[in-house]
């Protein structure tokens, strides 16, 4: 048979033309079969490498690389990414929990986060005059940890509550987790219990801010040493005067800490007792600076 096949082709007379473009033709077939299945992997591969970077793009993104915890009643923390993004909010409270389910914050940047919160209608009742407010910063990066410190910072000025803004890192929000706070009240707590051992975090976990900064201030006051914290005070200044008009140094004890000021008064014979409101802003060491104005 197969011989029969040959003898048949091989009567069968064809132009060179021709023979070249069948060698042509059949050349072209066989590459065009041999590149096809390469082309046919080109989308899965395409697909393949997307959904690699995407995976490394949303691991990314959900690293976590700080912590804010904002302390009033409500303790809340909220985690953020290299990105400066909010990836997650937790209450360490029964009030924390209730402000983290009202207040969407997920995917906004921490200052405008934090800025949301205090400004909620969750948060806002509990920001009274006489209300304190904790934000504290952790991130191991300590340049970045300061940065974002003060851009919080910056974002409070309008808040009517005294707020204090502190930094720390990742192992200080592990051992405030382990003892079931909030990274901003297990500072307070240490700071509680340095002067009060016998205090527990269970003691100040039904405590707010206020409560804890207030006990904190009456025990250093009671160890002779000035209140710590920031806050506005009013004392009374009295001074002694030069002449028939004259300046002399007040001093005053104010609601938060003690105060120093000016005053002026009317004297004779070139001495007199001046007496005057002093107000004056304290700052981080505790020290109250104002001006009495006679």
């Amino acid at each position: 048979m197969r011989n029969r096949i040959q003898t048949a082709f091989d009567s069968v007379q064809a132009s060179p033309e021709l023979k070249n473009k069948t060698r042509d033709f059949l050349a072209h077939e066989r590459q065009r079969r041999s590149v096809r299945p390469v082309r046919a992997l080109v989308p899965a591969l395409c697909s393949l490498l997307l959904l690699v970077l995407g995976a490394v793009g949303w691991g990314l993104y959900q690293t976590p690389v700080a912590a804010i915890s904002v302390d009033i009643n409500p303790s809340l923390e909220l985690t953020v990414n290299r990105f400066d993004r909010v990836i997650g909010v937790k209450g360490f409270n029964e009030d924390g929990e209730a402000a983290a389910a009202q207040v969407d914050l997920i995917n906004m940047r921490y200052d405008e986060a934090v800025e949301t919160l205090l400004q909620s209608e969750a948060i806002s009742p509990y920001l009274s005059e006489d209300a304190f407010v904790s934000i504290a910063v952790a991130c191991d990066e300590q340049e970045k940890g300061e940065a974002m410190r003060q851009q919080v910072q910056a974002g409070t000025v309008e808040c009517p509550a005294e707020v204090s803004c502190t930094a720390g890192n990742s192992e200080d929000v592990e051992q405030a987790h382990e003892a079931g706070l909030s990274f901003g009240k297990y500072r307070a707590f240490e700071e509680l219990q340095a002067l009060d051992p016998s205090v527990t975090a269970e003691d100040v976990q039904g405590m707010t801010m206020r409560e804890i900064r207030d006990r904190i201030n009456e025990l250093l006051e009671e160890a002779g040493e000035e209140p710590s914290g920031q806050g506005q005070g009013q004392g009374q200044g009295s001074g002694q005067g030069q002449q028939s008009q004259g300046t002399g140094q007040g001093s005053g004890q104010g609601q938060q800490g003690q105060g120093s000021g000016q005053g002026s008064g009317q004297g004779s014979k070139g001495e007199g007792n001046s007496s005057g409101k002093n107000q004056g802003s304290q700052n981080g060491d505790g020290n109250q600076y104002g001006r009495n104005p006679g």
